[in-house]
Protein backbone atom coordinates (compact mmCIF):
# COMPACT_ATOMS: atom_id res chain seq x y z
CA UNK A 1 0.00 0.00 0.00
CA UNK A 2 2.67 2.95 1.23
CA UNK A 3 4.20 2.16 -2.51
CA UNK A 4 1.00 1.58 -4.70
CA UNK A 5 1.85 -1.68 -5.79
CA UNK A 6 -1.18 -3.49 -6.25
CA UNK A 7 -1.87 -6.85 -4.39
CA UNK A 8 -4.52 -9.65 -3.70
CA UNK A 9 -5.27 -10.68 -0.35
CA UNK A 10 -6.22 -14.85 -0.83
CA UNK A 11 -7.52 -16.24 1.83
CA UNK A 12 -6.26 -13.52 3.97
CA UNK A 13 -7.23 -11.66 7.47
CA UNK A 14 -9.62 -9.47 7.09
CA UNK A 15 -13.09 -10.94 6.30
CA UNK A 16 -15.64 -8.93 9.00
CA UNK A 17 -14.07 -6.26 8.31
CA UNK A 18 -14.91 -5.91 4.73
CA UNK A 19 -17.17 -3.58 3.20
CA UNK A 20 -19.55 -5.44 2.23
CA UNK A 21 -19.79 -7.36 5.35
CA UNK A 22 -20.50 -4.66 7.22
CA UNK A 23 -23.19 -3.36 4.78
CA UNK A 24 -24.99 -6.36 5.39
CA UNK A 25 -24.20 -6.10 9.62
CA UNK A 26 -25.84 -2.22 9.15
CA UNK A 27 -29.08 -3.97 6.73
CA UNK A 28 -29.85 -6.06 10.14
CA UNK A 29 -28.90 -3.78 12.54
CA UNK A 30 -31.70 -1.43 10.85
CA UNK A 31 -34.06 -4.37 10.95
CA UNK A 32 -33.50 -4.96 14.41
CA UNK A 33 -33.58 -0.72 15.44
CA UNK A 34 -34.98 1.47 12.76
CA UNK A 35 -34.06 4.40 14.94
CA UNK A 36 -30.44 3.38 14.18
CA UNK A 37 -29.90 6.12 11.67
CA UNK A 38 -26.02 5.15 10.98
CA UNK A 39 -26.75 2.03 9.67
CA UNK A 40 -29.70 3.63 7.69
CA UNK A 41 -27.55 5.81 6.18
CA UNK A 42 -25.03 2.88 5.84
CA UNK A 43 -27.44 1.25 3.86
CA UNK A 44 -28.99 3.84 1.63
CA UNK A 45 -25.31 4.83 0.36
CA UNK A 46 -24.20 0.85 0.31
CA UNK A 47 -24.70 -1.04 -3.14
CA UNK A 48 -28.15 -2.03 -1.80
CA UNK A 49 -30.12 1.37 -2.79
CA UNK A 50 -26.81 3.15 -4.07
CA UNK A 51 -28.13 6.66 -2.57
CA UNK A 52 -25.97 9.20 -3.06
CA UNK A 53 -24.69 12.10 -0.91
CA UNK A 54 -26.76 14.59 -2.29
CA UNK A 55 -29.64 12.66 -1.93
CA UNK A 56 -29.30 11.65 1.28
CA UNK A 57 -28.60 15.34 2.39
CA UNK A 58 -31.67 15.95 1.19
CA UNK A 59 -33.45 12.94 2.67
CA UNK A 60 -32.22 14.76 6.10
CA UNK A 61 -34.26 17.92 4.85
CA UNK A 62 -37.79 15.87 5.46
CA UNK A 63 -39.51 15.73 8.29
CA UNK A 64 -39.01 13.19 11.47
CA UNK A 65 -36.70 12.15 14.18
CA UNK A 66 -35.19 9.92 12.39
CA UNK A 67 -33.73 9.09 9.22
CA UNK A 68 -36.56 6.20 8.87
CA UNK A 69 -39.05 8.82 10.24
CA UNK A 70 -37.50 11.04 7.41
CA UNK A 71 -37.91 8.44 4.47
CA UNK A 72 -41.46 8.11 5.59
CA UNK A 73 -42.09 11.50 4.96
CA UNK A 74 -39.98 11.95 1.93
CA UNK A 75 -42.28 9.19 0.49
CA UNK A 76 -45.72 11.50 0.95
CA UNK A 77 -44.03 14.03 -1.93
CA UNK A 78 -44.18 12.43 -5.47
CA UNK A 79 -40.72 11.39 -5.76
CA UNK A 80 -41.41 7.65 -6.25
CA UNK A 81 -37.43 7.12 -5.57
CA UNK A 82 -38.11 7.40 -1.91
CA UNK A 83 -41.12 5.66 -2.28
CA UNK A 84 -39.82 2.28 -3.56
CA UNK A 85 -36.79 2.03 -1.02
CA UNK A 86 -39.07 2.64 2.05
CA UNK A 87 -41.44 -0.16 0.45
CA UNK A 88 -38.74 -2.27 0.22
CA UNK A 89 -37.01 -1.46 3.84
CA UNK A 90 -40.63 -1.65 5.70
CA UNK A 91 -41.80 -5.21 4.11
CA UNK A 92 -38.03 -6.87 4.82
CA UNK A 93 -38.59 -5.03 8.39
CA UNK A 94 -42.18 -7.07 8.55
CA UNK A 95 -40.31 -10.09 7.50
CA UNK A 96 -37.94 -10.47 10.12
CA UNK A 97 -40.15 -10.69 12.36
CA UNK A 98 -42.11 -13.95 10.43
CA UNK A 99 -39.03 -15.44 8.01
CA UNK A 100 -35.49 -17.24 8.91
CA UNK A 101 -33.04 -15.01 8.91
CA UNK A 102 -30.82 -16.63 6.44
CA UNK A 103 -34.32 -16.79 3.94
CA UNK A 104 -34.44 -13.24 4.16
CA UNK A 105 -30.63 -12.72 3.84
CA UNK A 106 -30.66 -14.39 0.66
CA UNK A 107 -34.17 -12.27 -0.29
CA UNK A 108 -32.18 -8.97 0.70
CA UNK A 109 -29.31 -9.85 -2.08
CA UNK A 110 -31.51 -11.09 -4.75
CA UNK A 111 -33.98 -8.17 -4.67
CA UNK A 112 -31.14 -5.57 -5.16
CA UNK A 113 -27.93 -5.17 -7.61
CA UNK A 114 -25.76 -6.02 -4.26
CA UNK A 115 -24.45 -9.47 -5.66
CA UNK A 116 -23.72 -7.63 -9.45
CA UNK A 117 -22.20 -5.02 -8.04
CA UNK A 118 -20.10 -6.06 -5.99
CA UNK A 119 -19.09 -8.53 -8.50
CA UNK A 120 -17.94 -6.25 -10.78
CA UNK A 121 -15.16 -4.96 -8.47
CA UNK A 122 -11.49 -5.42 -8.55
CA UNK A 123 -11.91 -8.09 -6.61
CA UNK A 124 -15.07 -9.33 -7.52
CA UNK A 125 -14.36 -13.27 -7.24
CA UNK A 126 -12.98 -12.53 -3.48
CA UNK A 127 -16.31 -10.73 -2.64
CA UNK A 128 -18.64 -12.94 -4.41
CA UNK A 129 -16.28 -15.98 -2.01
CA UNK A 130 -16.88 -13.40 1.15
CA UNK A 131 -20.19 -13.27 0.59
CA UNK A 132 -20.81 -17.31 0.08
CA UNK A 133 -19.02 -17.23 3.05
CA UNK A 134 -21.18 -15.39 5.16
CA UNK A 135 -24.52 -17.00 4.10
CA UNK A 136 -22.90 -20.29 5.06
CA UNK A 137 -21.78 -18.55 8.39
CA UNK A 138 -25.56 -17.21 8.80
CA UNK A 139 -26.91 -20.80 8.25
CA UNK A 140 -24.45 -22.26 10.84
CA UNK A 141 -25.67 -19.66 13.24
CA UNK A 142 -29.41 -20.61 12.94
CA UNK A 143 -29.30 -24.31 12.39
CA UNK A 144 -28.54 -25.63 16.03
CA UNK A 145 -29.37 -22.67 18.23
CA UNK A 146 -32.47 -20.66 18.74
CA UNK A 147 -30.90 -17.60 17.64
CA UNK A 148 -32.86 -14.74 17.15
CA UNK A 149 -32.56 -11.53 14.90
CA UNK A 150 -31.11 -9.33 17.90
CA UNK A 151 -28.11 -12.52 18.75
CA UNK A 152 -27.46 -12.41 14.76
CA UNK A 153 -26.60 -8.28 14.59
CA UNK A 154 -24.84 -8.92 18.56
CA UNK A 155 -22.55 -11.72 16.50
CA UNK A 156 -21.95 -9.39 13.99
CA UNK A 157 -21.11 -6.24 15.65
CA UNK A 158 -18.88 -8.26 17.90
CA UNK A 159 -17.21 -10.14 14.83
CA UNK A 160 -16.48 -6.91 12.93
CA UNK A 161 -14.94 -5.06 15.96
CA UNK A 162 -12.72 -8.02 16.91
CA UNK A 163 -9.14 -7.58 16.65
CA UNK A 164 -9.55 -11.57 16.01
CA UNK A 165 -8.97 -12.42 12.66
CA UNK A 166 -11.04 -14.61 9.96
CA UNK A 167 -9.72 -15.49 6.72
CA UNK A 168 -11.68 -14.41 3.64
CA UNK A 169 -13.67 -16.84 1.97
CA UNK A 170 -11.76 -19.27 -0.56
CA UNK A 171 -11.47 -18.58 -4.53
CA UNK A 172 -11.94 -21.91 -6.32
CA UNK A 173 -10.25 -21.92 -9.39
CA UNK A 174 -12.66 -21.68 -11.93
Amino acid sequence: IKYQIPFNIVGGTGFYQKQSISDIYNYFAFLLNDKDDAALIGILRSPFFLVSDVRTLELSMFEGNSYWEKLKSATLTTNSFWQTIQERLNENKELANRVSIPLLLRKILKESEFISIISSRVDGAQEISNLNKLISITNDFFHDEFNTLYDYVSFLSDAISSTEDESQGRIEPG
